[in-house]
């Protein structure tokens, strides 16, 4: 269902200044629920009908669990005649996949070893360079075996798990020596979190600031490349 092109919401807020329509088609679609999310709080549209876009929304991402709570939502709202049946089949789906998921992306492997990394006091902003040295000696790390770290981050931005991909991100810039791919786990760590409530906004606005300051010193980028990613940097 499309939103009404004009008229107030029932917040009393105009919805014909509404732009999420226009804007959402060039965002991600994690970025596109946030703003949904937010059109639900404000009450611009009848509830029923974000719902369905929300569920529109998250059927297109990897996100089973949050596309499962969607579902049985629909179905309390909706209220058909086998709606217990309904949403017992949900929570027997919603069980499989959380056990497929757990088993796929191995995250209590990953979850284990961000540990390690907290407790060995390398979050610490005063961490020296020779811990950090010594932890990866004492563990057989190196760049090339830590790429699982930063491709189970991928996958559990994917999936929703927005704060276990910031934390895996910040442990693998911590642990990385490679520039180029600590550049890029930079941009998925402020974009894990910015989509979860678990991440300060200071701690985001801080790596907005430091992703800033990396790409003006990136002269040996293209003007052009330097400048798009400049412009996306002010998008987000």
């Amino acid at each position: 269902d499309q939103p009404p092109p004009s008229g107030d919401s029932k917040s009393g807020l105009p919805v014909q200044y509404d732009l999420t329509q226009t804007i959402s088609s060039y965002l991600d679609r994690h970025m596109v629920l946030l703003l949904v999310e937010y059109l639900e709080m404000k009450e611009m549209y009848p509830a029923d009908d974000l719902l369905k876009t929300k569920l529109d929304v998250v059927s297109r991402t990897k996100m089973e669990f949050t596309k499962i709570q969607i579902q049985k939502q629909v179905l309390e709202t909706e209220n058909p005649p086998d709606k217990e049946e309904k949403i017992k089949l949900a929570d027997e789906q919603y069980n499989e996949a959380k056990t497929c998921i757990e088993k796929e992306y191995k995250i209590d492997s990953a979850t284990e070893f961000i540990e390690n990394v907290v407790n060995a006091g390398l979050t610490d902003p005063n961490v020296t360079s020779e811990e950090i040295f010594d932890f990866k000696k004492k563990n057989m790390i190196d760049n090339d075996n830590l790429m699982w770290l930063f491709k189970f981050a991928k996958l559990a931005f994917e999936i929703g798990q927005y704060k276990s991909s910031w934390n895996s991100l910040s442990a693998y810039r911590i642990l990385s020596t490679d520039d180029d791919t600590s550049f890029l786990a930079l941009w998925g760590k402020i974009a894990a979190g910015i989509n979860t409530h678990e991440v300060s906004p200071e701690d985001v606005i801080a790596d907005v600031k430091e992703l800033g300051g990396i790409i003006d010193r990136r002269f040996q980028v293209p003007m052009l490349q330097q400048l798009m990613q400049r412009a996306w940097l002010v998008n987000w």
